[in-house]
């Protein structure tokens, strides 16, 4: 299957791009009033999944174990205000509808009107999944400046064979934006036609204001 895989597009996003030194709020209003009611109904709207998809990794001679690589790519719609700790949760089932495990993600932030890609990992004991439900929790938002992924470009991108998997992708990473950053991820996205088939994601840390990196 990989072979026939289209060329990878490598999705630049911001996964724990917080700027230096702003505090992470964790407390959450959980008032549940009528009128809060109807503000979190109309807010889970601002959170949406514009992709998503999942990869079942059966159990063979080398291992006992089945696994579901799963991602999803969110956005936020609001227009002024960033969405905190956004939250996917998958649910794998065979054939019967029993389940079969259930796992969730946890972002940093998104910016207003910006897109991040969330990608996690889970097993499911000897049974490889039949199908996987991919939701997103409602969005809990924050005031805090977020980096936008627009700071960032990438170049070089390079896709180094592998024996057992999918290229693995290389590239450089350059961020344009004023303040140092504590870290941040690159998820790259492989396409078959238009369905997203299969998305892991690197992790670079200590990132300074108008630095290249390498990945």
């Amino acid at each position: 299957m990989m072979k026939q895989m289209n060329k990878i597009i490598a999705a630049f996003v911001v996964c724990g791009a917080m700027v230096l030194g702003l505090s992470v709020p964790l407390t959450t209003n959980v008032e549940a009033t009528t009128i809060h009611a109807k503000k979190a109904k109309e807010s889970s709207s601002k959170l949406e999944i514009v992709d998503s998809g999942y990869f079942v990794e059966g159990a063979d001679e080398y291992s006992d174990t089945a696994y579901v690589h799963f991602w999803a790519k969110l956005k936020n719609n609001d227009k002024k205000r960033s969405i905190d700790f956004p939250v996917i949760t998958a649910t794998a089932k065979d054939d019967s509808g029993k389940v079969l495990g259930s796992q969730s993600q946890i972002g940093m932030a998104i910016a207003p009107k910006d897109t991040v890609v969330l990608t996690s990992l889970m097993d499911t004991g000897d049974a490889a999944a039949s199908s996987v439900e991919i939701k997103a929790k409602k969005p809990k938002f924050t005031t805090q400046k977020v980096v936008n992924s627009k700071n960032f470009t990438t170049a070089n991108i390079t896709e180094v064979p592998q024996e057992y998997t999918c290229p693995k992708v290389t590239g450089e990473v350059t961020y344009n934006g004023k303040e140092d950053l504590d870290g941040i991820a690159i998820t790259a996205v492989y396409k078959l036609g238009d369905k997203s088939v299969y998305a892991y994601t690197t992790y670079l840390q200590s990132i300074e204001s108008g630095s290249t990196e390498s990945f």
